[in-house]
């Protein structure tokens, strides 16, 4: 996040369907926003089977398209690209890694927020499959490997990210303090007027300060900070970790950091893989679990 000792830096995040960046990380986007970064949306699905009566599919995704646009400008988001693919549908296709891979390239994005697909808390298969195209793109460019593009002569230049924010995370390492930022989330979420129904302000802040403050606990007893968090698995994709972390998102409290892993083809994918990266980032610190709080 962009500080005065810092430049401005550029956030994406890709997810599967309206609203999904408000719930989990609209505090977070609009720290970002607030601090002089960039951040854009890149929506999969227009969330046409959105469960709200009284709409065609069509009427529905349009609907649910200006309320998205109306919540980004809420937290400061530049732009939101929706790349309509089908609800509850969605797949990792080279169709759908060319699409991010192009916008990837033309905003020359630093850091990526996305469902975590290795993820077992995950039970919606769009947000899997949205978290594993997104981790097929950006390793393909950090590991030098051609592109969907690149093979199909579609000259998309490779861009290499440098950090991942994963959410939905079974083993979260990094806590961001969203408390100045806490009415503008709710604000954002509020926008989704198709998805909320009639909550009022007051009880969905009253919600959101209990659900945060109990991921807050386990950070403040290894952090002894306070506030209200939001949480999610960082990793890095640069060469320098130690030096990116430290200029992109700031010093916290304890910052280990690892690679992310490649995917692996379908028939071998488990469950298990986040839980080696993690291993990976404890046993560096074995008395001291993985934790960065800004």
């Amino acid at each position: 996040m962009s500080t005065p000792n810092r430049p401005s830096r550029t956030l994406m995040a890709i997810m599967a369907h309206p609203d999904d960046v408000e719930f989990t990380s609209a505090g977070t986007v609009a720290r970002w926003c607030a601090q002089g970064g960039t951040a854009y949306y890149v929506i999969a699905t227009s969330g046409d089977k959105g469960g709200q009566e009284g709409y065609t599919p069509q009427e529905l995704a349009a609907l649910r398209e200006r309320e998205q646009r109306e919540a980004a400008r809420v937290l400061g988001v530049k732009d939101v690209f929706f790349l309509r693919l089908p609800d509850g549908l969605l797949q990792a296709t080279p169709e759908l890694s060319q699409q991010l891979a192009h916008l990837l390239s033309e905003h020359r994005v630093d850091v990526v927020l996305t469902w975590d697909d290795l993820s077992s808390h995950l039970d919606h298969a769009d947000h899997r499959n949205i978290g594993l195209a997104v981790r097929q793109v950006v390793c393909a460019a950090r590991d030098g490997r051609p592109s969907t593009s690149e093979r199909e002569g579609k000259g998309v230049e490779p861009h290499c990210v440098t950090a991942l924010l994963l959410v939905g995370s079974q083993n979260p390492n990094y806590f961001v303090h969203i408390g100045r930022f806490l009415e503008k989330k709710v604000d954002a979420i509020l926008c989704h007027r198709s998805q909320v129904g009639g909550q009022s302000r007051e009880d969905m802040m009253k919600r959101f300060r209990g659900l945060s403050r109990v991921v807050h606990h386990l950070a403040a007893r290894l952090a002894c900070r306070g506030g209200l968090v939001e949480r999610f698995t960082l990793l890095l994709m640069t060469s320098t970790p130690g030096a990116s972390a430290e200029m992109l998102l700031g010093a916290g409290t304890c910052w280990r950091s690892a690679r992310v892993p490649a995917p692996a083809p379908s028939s071998q994918r488990r469950t298990p893989c986040r839980q080696d990266v993690i291993s990976h980032m404890l046993s560096s610190t074995p008395d001291r679990p993985c934790v960065n709080i800004v």
